[in-house]
């Protein structure tokens, strides 16, 4: 059986990793970075970048029933990727670029930890971010 906990402690565990996004100076906010390829183990070594998303700041409103979801992101208005590839997975980093947390990436309505309207990403293309969410993993 696994633990559930109350909400206001879960509420607690999400509102700081959206304060850890929030957190450093170098950056006016954290960032989304978008990778092709294998998820790496936690905060392990990168594949290709193919873009890179801007969070608000603060980056998520307070959560609700220990859900967090993205306040607005900001696009990506001239992709770097190499060539077309396809995004499968994010990398979100801190103000300072320092490492937070990477999840799965999908097309919108996909379940993923973050929805993008388009994942085969290419040179010079404009991404959008539709949806980044997380939850706290006892209900």
């Amino acid at each position: 059986m696994t633990w559930a906990f109350n909400d206001t402690l879960r509420n607690n565990r999400v509102q700081q990793t959206g304060l850890a996004i929030d957190s450093g100076t170098t950056n006016p906010a954290g960032t989304i970075r978008f990778y092709d390829g294998v998820q790496p183990a936690k905060g392990g070594a990168a594949t290709t970048l193919l873009a890179e998303c801007e969070f608000q700041n603060p980056s998520f409103p307070a959560p609700v029933a220990g859900v967090a979801t993205a306040n607005a992101v900001t696009s990506e208005a001239s992709a770097p990727a190499p060539s077309p590839l396809v995004a499968t997975w994010a990398r979100i980093v801190d103000r300072d670029g320092a490492f937070v947390m990477d999840g799965t990436v999908g097309l919108t309505g996909s379940g993923a930890d973050v929805e993008i309207d388009n994942t085969t990403i290419a040179p010079g293309q404009t991404v959008n971010v539709t949806l980044v969410r997380f939850t706290d993993g006892n209900a």
